[in-house]
Formats: structure tokens, C-alpha cells, sequence
């Protein structure tokens, strides 16, 4: 059986759920777990369709939103990034017209690398910002999205993930920490002390 593809002809795959849903998404996109790349390396996808029994659809859908938004990110800066250097090697081809350039010319050549540069800031940005809106998220949902990215081993999901983590619980009381997660102090008032002491950086 013939792989499916896109209607831009690249190859799909079908990610299945424990729970039997079915998410269709490009290779690309898959690939950036981890695991369902070494899964598809070690032939383990029957007809493209790649199971993945300790995830929830619900929780499926979340991750894949954030790997489609940055391999689609991905692609377009792979897209810009060969641009420029055809241009590039254009120009050295032109090196003999280039000498003819009055300054002007030139000066709107280099005016007009440096906005596409800008271009390539402002899409980071634009990610950056994405990423932010995505991960702003309740305990449970983000529970789920550290969990999931965690056994797809989606990289940069996990270090988004974490630093949500680290920016919830800074400047936070240790009350304030365990209300915000909702863990039960087993510690008696002294031995609490005890281990603020021991680590003090924690709660600069």
C-alpha cells in the first residue's frame, strides 16, 4: 500500500491514540518527537499508522498543535535562509554589474538584506510570543502537556513546559508553591526551615 500524502504530495502519517483517535499530520511534523522518529526508524509504523498506547486523543491534539506551528515556522525560515544564499551567490555571479552600481544602488541592496533580517527577528518574535499564549495554560492541562512531551520526547515542548514551571513558582512562599500545585506539606515547621536554609538560592 502506497504511503498517503498532502495534497502538496508529502508523506503523512496517522498518529493513534490509546483511546483510538486518529490524528493525520505531515512527517515533518512527527518528527519532532523523538520517539515516534525512532518508532518509524525501527519499522514500527503499520501502513504509516503509528500507535502510541499511553496517550490520551485530548492530549495528542495539544502537543501536535505546538509541533505544527513549529515545523510550519521551521519551514518557511529553511525556505528564507536558502533564498538569501541564492541571492548571495547570485550577486557573486553579477560581481562585474555590482562594480557598476552607482551608490545609491547600493545602499538599497544592503537596505533591503537588512529588513529581510528583521523579517527573520520579527517571526521569532512572533513564535516566541505563540509559545507563550500556548503554554499559559491550568495545572491540569499543563500537567498533561509535561507528561505527553515527555514520552514523545518533544524537546523544545519540555524546555517551554519547564520554564512555565520555573516562572510559576518564582518569588513564591513555600505555601504559596504547594497551593499553586497542589502538594501537601509533610514537613513539620522546623524541618521546613531546615531545607529553605539549605536552599536559600531557590527562594531568592
Amino acid at each position: 500500500m502506497s504511503s498517503p500524502s498532502s495534497s502538496t504530495g508529502r508523506k503523512m502519517l496517522v498518529l493513534r491514540s490509546f483511546d483510538g483517535e486518529e490524528f493525520k499530520v505531515e512527517e515533518s511534523v512527527a518528527r519532532l518527537s523523538e520517539t515516534v522518529k525512532l518508532l518509524m526508524e525501527d519499522g514500527c509504523a503499520d501502513d504509516d499508522h503509528i500507535p502510541l498506547p499511553n496517550i490520551t486523543g485530548e492530549a495528542l491534539a495539544k502537543v501536535l498543535e505546538y509541533c505544527k506551528k513549529h515545523a510550519a515556522v521551521g519551514e518557511e525560515s529553511a525556505v528564507k535562509k536558502g533564498e538569501t544564499a541564492a541571492e548571495k551567490d547570485a550577486a557573486v555571479g553579477e560581481s562585474g554589474e555590482e562594480k557598476g552600481k552607482t551608490v545609491a544602488e547600493k545602499d538599497a541592496a544592503v537596505g533591503e538584506e537588512s529588513a529581510a533580517k528583521k523579517g527573520e527577528t520579527a517571526a521569532e518574535k512572533d513564535l516566541k510570543e505563540w509559545d507563550e499564549g500556548y503554554i499559559d495554560v491550568d495545572m491540569d492541562i499543563l500537567h498533561s502537556i509535561i507528561m505527553t512531551a515527555h514520552y514523545l520526547e518533544v524537546k523544545g515542548l519540555m524546555d517551554l513546559a519547564m520554564r512555565r514551571i520555573v516562572n510559576l513558582i518564582k518569588g513564591k512562599t513555600p505555601e504559596q508553591i504547594r497551593q499553586t500545585f497542589g502538594i501537601r506539606n509533610d514537613f513539620s515547621p522546623e524541618e521546613e526551615e531546615e531545607i529553605q536554609k539549605q536552599n536559600q538560592w531557590a527562594f531568592e
